[in-house]
């Protein structure tokens, strides 16, 4: 089904939310199934904005925002996004729980700053401070059956670089067989399974 009708108005406001006091509750959901045997690409749900303005735009095509009001939340995301297989599913190409995508365009792009993926802590003001557990810019999590566990942390990789991402001289992957030792210069602070903090080294050596 497609449909498009212009809205003037939000479902619900900031001040004036549509509310639940329902456990487990979709405020909207959809459930759908494709059976396309022809190898054509199906979506849940197809979002595409263009900024057509000429004077400093900004937008996002979706804006996904949890905000708790109430107190001891748990389990609490600004969005969450899965890959999951049937019985019989099986894949042949990729999947990827998150696939962020940053089209550079058939010519040169010289301004501004790009990224294929942005991990921001952000601060509400002056006073600002985290005293929890841990506070990180990422986090890598296997989770699931304890014994699927013990294999998945055999299987898997901290970082995969492949595609373009080929060794060379002032590539994003350099190999340097001559260096037999690197000068230390500073580090990057790791929260490790076993609960110590640990360092990835940074030098001036490459």
């Amino acid at each position: 089904m497609l449909f498009a009708k212009w809205v003037s108005d939000n479902i619900g406001s900031t001040t004036q939310p549509i509310a639940s006091s329902i456990a487990n509750a979709n405020f909207m959901g959809f459930y759908v199934s494709n059976s396309d045997a022809t190898g054509g690409t199906a979506r849940g749900l197809y979002m595409r904005l263009y900024l057509t303005g000429t004077s400093g735009q900004s937008g996002e095509a979706v804006r996904a925002f949890t905000t708790v009001n109430g107190t001891g939340a748990v389990g609490v995301h600004g969005s969450q996004s899965s890959v999951s297989f049937g019985t019989s599913g099986t894949i042949t190409g990729l999947a990827a729980g998150i696939r962020s995508t940053f089209q550079v365009k058939n010519a040169t792009m010289s301004t501004g700053t790009a990224t294929a993926v942005m991990s921001e802590l952000s601060a509400d003001g002056s006073s600002s401070h985290f005293t929890g557990t841990v506070l990180s810019f990422f986090r890598l999590a296997i989770s699931g059956n304890s014994t699927g566990i013990t294999q998945l942390n055999g299987d898997s990789f901290f970082m995969d670089l492949t595609g373009g991402c080929t060794a060379g001289s002032g590539a994003t992957y350099f190999i340097d067989t001559s260096k037999t030792a690197l000068t230390g210069y500073g580090s990057l602070r790791v929260k490790c399974p076993d609960g110590v903090t640990r360092y990835i080294p940074i030098t001036t050596g490459s």
